[in-house]
């Protein structure tokens, strides 16, 4: 079992996203940005994201230069619990040579305040 966390500041997430708009698509799908720009405080919501992204790659060891993460997304399942997708090949298999050949389980769990926006990721 594996854990990766993560943490990131909501006001930095903003400032990141002002100077360099086109982060939105590189760093996030286009159902992530519907989802964060629908929202009151969409800089909360793309933190959330962001510290989920880390959270699962820092579970695996692996660095987040190399994939495409706008192809690991987050979604909510049916009880509207946060769940990661993971769309991009070269992650999918990075994800299960790191846990020993097999396809990860992977549980999400993402908080956030006015500031800060954590994000837990635990593999099986």
């Amino acid at each position: 079992m594996q854990l990766g966390i993560e943490i990131c500041s909501t006001d930095r997430m903003r400032k990141a996203l002002e100077r360099s708009p086109f982060l939105r698509g590189e760093l996030f799908s286009e159902g992530e940005q519907q989802y964060c720009d629908g929202s009151r405080f969409p800089q909360t919501h793309y933190a959330a994201r962001w510290a989920a992204k880390e959270a699962c790659l820092k579970a695996h060891g692996l660095s987040p230069v190399a994939y495409d993460l706008s192809r690991l997304e987050v979604v909510h399942d049916e009880g509207g619990r946060p769940v990661l997708q993971v769309e991009c090949p070269e992650l999918r298999s990075d994800l299960a040579h790191a846990n020993h050949g097999r396809d990860p389980e992977i549980q999400l769990s993402i908080s956030h305040e006015r500031d800060y926006a954590v994000a837990c990721v635990m593999v099986k």
